[in-house]
């Protein structure tokens, strides 16, 4: 059975960036959707972008950068998070009025 493969916009000039990011966005979520590292494919993340499989290697140089690049933001998002949920006051504040 042949795979039906969605075909993404190609990206205006300079906006490799965007792409980048579409390309993180993807891993993130097929990771946290198999829940194992070992399941993510650069395959499976330029399915899901719409983009062919060699694109990804435009922005990571192979699958273990991807990862630890996904990983790296997964940590400074929880990081911003803590530091914003220790200053926001009491655990209740956020229940208040305003």
């Amino acid at each position: 059975m042949a795979e039906t493969f969605k075909r993404r916009a190609p990206s205006q000039w300079g906006e490799g960036g965007a792409l980048k990011e579409e390309i993180l966005a993807a891993a993130a979520r097929l990771l946290a959707e198999s829940g194992r590292e070992e399941a993510l494919s650069l395959r499976a993340v330029a399915r899901e972008v719409g983009i062919a499989a060699p694109s990804v290697y435009l922005h990571f140089k192979d699958r273990s950068e991807l990862v630890a690049t996904v990983t790296r933001r997964a940590y400074e998002k929880l990081v911003a998070e803590l530091g914003e949920a220790r200053d926001g006051g009491t655990p209740t504040a956020p229940l208040a009025p305003h």
